[in-house]
């Protein structure tokens, strides 16, 4: 009887009470991930990072609609993140990374940091635009079919807990779509990112070196611009390229024909 007694003292003395410093219990999390779902944005991955916490896991955001996903966290400092739209993007620990040879997929993502508080708290999560879609427009007389863009820059990553890109080869076609336009998708950049559009002669379906057209410097005309790389959610780009008379127009947003132009050299 002594020895029971005395492990069970041991476990209340263990355990949380309302009459004790609860900061060393857990606190239960719920992330609320209904505006991901009303986006059409129906599966993810949702992460957690504390000392002695990171966790992460893959759900169906439709199965906790209205309910949202609850886990047991640490009160102090927690990074919490939900991300959507991973195809052939791969999340590694808590970074996302771009396969050589692709453009970005169409990922959304929420962020937060803070410390949790009492013995429930919630976060609603927003989804956010990581990604720019970039359309091409060109007049060059070779034409759609004999010409092949490609984009190439020194970012190819991004950190699911700060937003902030990740250094790494990065390298994609920018692919026609059959009405006279190209287009690809750049997960969120930074302004040194050193993106370049080249154009070369379409040959063999692997692109020639010796066969480069011409090439802008792709990150200088969007930091003339104004693009914002650090915007909650990325705007689109549509580049006008005029061959004969070397400059290429840049519009952030919906493209109206606007006759801004920057020079570069083709």
């Amino acid at each position: 009887m002594g020895q029971f007694m005395a492990v069970a003292a041991l476990a209340i003395m263990c355990s949380c009470s309302v009459k004790e410093d609860r900061s060393g219990c857990p606190c239960y999390l719920t992330m609320n991930v209904d505006e991901f779902v009303r986006e059409g944005l129906v599966s993810g991955v949702v992460s957690f990072k504390a000392a002695g916490l990171d966790t992460s896991e893959s759900l169906d955001f439709a199965d906790w609609f209205g309910t949202g996903y609850t886990v047991a966290v640490p009160r102090r400092g927690l990074s919490a993140s939900c991300v959507s739209g991973l195809s052939s993007c791969i999340l590694e620990g808590n970074c996302i990374r771009i396969p050589a040879g692709l453009s970005s997929d169409p990922i959304h993502s929420y962020r937060t940091r803070f410390v949790p508080e009492g013995d429930e708290d919630l976060v609603t999560a927003v989804p956010h635009k990581q990604y720019c879609r970039l359309f091409l427009v060109t007049d060059d007389p070779a034409g759609q079919d004999s010409v092949v863009y490609r984009i190439s820059g020194r970012m190819a990553g991004l950190d699911l807990f700060s937003l902030t890109p990740l250094p790494g080869h990065f390298e994609c076609p920018v692919y026609p779509d059959g009405n006279g336009t190209f287009m690809c998708s750049l997960l969120r950049q930074d302004d040194d990112s050193g993106l370049v559009l080249e154009a070369f002669d379409a040959g063999d379906e692997v692109i020639d070196e010796n066969d480069l057209k011409y090439s802008i410097n792709l990150s200088s005309a969007l930091l003339l611009a104004g693009y914002d790389w650090t915007a909650e959610d990325l705007e689109d780009v549509y580049l006008k390229v005029d061959y004969a008379r070397a400059e290429v127009t840049v519009t952030i947003g919906d493209w109206d024909g606007g006759d801004s132009r920057l020079d570069v050299e083709i």
